[in-house]
């Protein structure tokens, strides 16, 4: 069933924004709850994964688990030579299978990782877009959770 649905979220969600990651830095199973968009491509990536960005990198993790109604999003942000960086972080979290509107959440620096909560109404797919301005320019990841709530 996992499977099923990670296939129809690649399907249907070939239309979400680019993201400005390169190589897979990790490597994931085609069933794995979190996906990201590279060009529209999406690819599945495991929980926490290291994710490139035009000046460094970025991590990304949702707990307890991407699966969850309520979870929570950590955001590490990290320069070319591994030390975090500073930014203004955002996420704007839209359900795929049901217009119900978007939610934005503003990330708050705790320990070295942008933390937001998120708190989604329906199970379903999801896509999260993370916004990082830093620098006077603004960088994209988007993810997709192609099954929140099951």
């Amino acid at each position: 069933m996992r499977i099923a649905a990670a296939l129809l979220a690649l399907v249907l969600a070939t239309g979400c924004s680019a993201a400005t990651a390169a190589a897979p830095t990790t490597s994931a199973t085609a069933d794995a709850p979190l996906m990201v968009s590279e060009g529209g491509v999406l690819r599945p990536i495991e929980n926490g994964s290291r994710l490139s960005l035009r000046s460094g990198y970025a991590t990304v993790r949702l707990w307890p688990s991407p699966e969850d109604m309520d979870p929570n999003l950590q955001v590490g942000l990290f320069d070319a030579a591994g030390k975090p960086a500073v930014a203004n972080v955002s996420v704007v979290a839209e359900m795929l299978d049901m217009d119900h509107g978007t939610e934005t959440a503003t990330g708050v620096l705790r320990d070295g990782l942008y933390q937001m909560h998120l708190s989604f109404g329906m199970q379903g797919r999801w896509r999260l877009v993370v916004h990082i301005a830093r620098d006077g320019a603004e960088e994209i990841l988007t993810l997709v959770l192609p099954w929140v709530g099951f």
